[in-house]
């Protein structure tokens, strides 16, 4: 009878899994779709692309609705299934034990225990039936856990080190994005002294973002080693080097909160002073002395009440508020004006003023007489490294423009 009952909950896995896989896909999916809608409504509207979209959302929330109804429907059938099997067994038992005590074999008290023990221990069996859908959710659960923690590891307790001079350097490093086996990033090798700036050059998909983050440490690299004051990266106290590390991404995402309270990051020890010094570092403390609220204003959920352009002077601000030794700027000028390029250049300035050392990853020449060297990428390959002079008379010559760049092999 447990046996039978085993059977049926394998049958209840196999049938059920691939329905609510492709119930939870389509739910995300959907789910999805409406954050997205939400953002971009002013989009949506202007183009008239609204009921397209509503269109695809009740396509994705009715094959989710049909996926997990089926599902439930076989779960339902399994689980009644188990329970009928076992109220059979246990009418079975009653009736047998009625006919042995009738025969005088066995007592009525040992009837009525029979059919207790019986009931109570195929009782676990057809819960677990009955409770299927729980049990496969939570092992997904756990199984999404586990792929979480393997892509970001917890880190355990790690001695600190003396503060970072921000010294870079990059050993055979191959990396890729969490879950591509296959790198984006090949055999990545050079170094920078610390307070050096380095113009990071390249189209669309070389690995630059790559590169970025896998220096700020959000990614493992597949292979080859990232050094900062020549300790592996993974050596580093995370909390102690991030407060001396500043990051603006390409797509600047800030929280719902105060300006202050983000170019602060939101760390409860932060002071007027320095998030005032980070604003003006920045070029920005006018421009939000300016507003009706100045630092106090709440921006929304990711600054929706900011235009790019002030959001990437805001991430600019973040980015070097705390005085960090080390900063990587991901196309930083994509969203400003003249007077935001202007800013970015004094920030440039006051960074390479104070012996930062500097990742400026930009398709723009804004900045660009600042760097000290260049870095180009081409496919996740260097195709030039070395001192800014050097690399920019290389990328003049006639080879470079027929689309075969020679190496510049500069990396010490």
């Amino acid at each position: 009878m447990a046996a039978a009952m085993v059977v049926l909950a394998i049958m209840n896995e196999t049938g059920t899994k691939p329905l609510l896989r492709k119930g939870k896909t389509a739910n995300d999916f959907a789910n999805r779709l409406a954050a997205e809608s939400g953002r971009n409504t002013e989009a949506m509207v202007a183009m008239a692309m609204t009921a397209s979209i509503v269109d695809r959302w009740r396509y994705a929330h009715g094959k989710a609705d049909e996926m997990l109804r089926l599902a439930g429907d076989r779960m339902v059938a399994f689980s009644t299934a188990g329970h009928t099997l076992r109220l059979f067994v246990q009418s079975g038992l009653l009736a047998i034990g009625a006919l042995l005590a009738i025969k005088q074999i066995i007592t009525p008290g040992m009837m009525i225990a029979v059919s207790i023990i019986g009931g109570r221990a195929l009782a676990p069996v057809g819960q677990a039936v009955a409770h299927w859908r729980g049990l496969l959710g939570g092992r997904e659960a756990f199984a999404r856990l586990k792929d979480l923690h393997r892509t970001y590891p917890i880190e355990g307790l790690k001695m600190s080190l003396p503060a970072p001079q921000g010294r870079i350097e990059l050993r055979g490093l191959c990396a890729g994005p969490p879950g591509i086996e296959r790198p984006v990033l090949k055999d990545i090798t050079f170094r920078l002294d610390a307070g050096e700036t380095l113009g990071v050059l390249g189209p669309s998909a070389s690995g630059k973002s790559t590169l970025a983050h896998v220096l700020l440490g959000l990614w493992r690299p597949h292979s080859g080693t990232v050094h900062i004051d020549g300790s592996e990266l993974s050596v580093w106290n995370r909390a102690e080097l991030g407060r001396k590390i500043g990051y603006m991404p390409q797509n600047v995402e800030l929280f719902d909160g105060t300006i202050a309270q983000n170019i602060a990051r939101f760390y409860p020890d932060a002071t007027p002073d320095e998030i005032c010094r980070a604003a003006d570092r920045a070029g920005a403390h006018d421009y939000i002395m300016a507003l009706s609220e100045g630092y106090n204003m709440r921006i929304g959920p990711g600054g929706e009440r900011l235009s790019a352009g002030q959001r990437q002077r805001v991430g600019l601000a973040r980015a070097v508020y705390g005085d960090p030794v080390f900063v990587v700027l991901d196309e930083p000028n994509a969203n400003l004006d003249a007077l935001g390029e202007a800013a970015l250049l004094h920030t440039l300035q006051s960074l390479k003023a104070s012996g930062t050392t500097v990742i400026l990853i930009t398709h723009r020449p804004a900045g660009l007489d600042l760097v000290d060297r260049f870095l180009v990428l081409d496919q996740g390959e260097v195709r030039a490294f070395g001192p800014r002079s050097s690399v920019v008379q290389i990328m003049n010559r006639p080879a470079w423009s027929r689309g075969t760049p020679p190496t510049l092999v500069k990396a010490r």
